[in-house]
């Protein structure tokens, strides 16, 4: 998360540190791996190659596709991750993600 520093609105600033406090750091995401490839390319402006992202199987075959140990992050530019799997035609291994310790790198 970045800090604003020309920010002066206080009960802007109150707003925000409370929505830290409640799990609100605009840091998680949902992705589907792409059916029939080998690679996904996620779009998310926190990631960084300082990056930790940690994907969570919300569905059976997202589970499957984690279980067979042949899925991992293969890149991590600034603004957007790659995660690699196996060709799979099927359309609903979807992930939530969270992404954090990004930095500027």
């Amino acid at each position: 998360m970045a800090i604003d520093r020309s920010l002066t609105d206080q009960p802007r600033i109150n707003d925000e540190i409370n929505k830290v406090g409640r799990g609100g750091q605009d840091n998680v995401g949902i992705c589907t791996l792409r059916a029939s490839q080998t690679t996904t390319t996620v779009i998310f402006v926190n990631s960084s190659l300082n990056a930790h992202i940690s994907l969570t199987p919300l569905t059976a075959n997202a589970a499957a596709e984690q279980a067979a140990g042949q899925m991992f992050i293969s890149s991590r530019p600034r603004g957007s991750f790659t995660v690699t799997h196996r060709n799979n035609a099927q359309i609903d291994r979807t992930f939530s993600f969270e992404c954090t310790g990004s930095g500027a790198a």
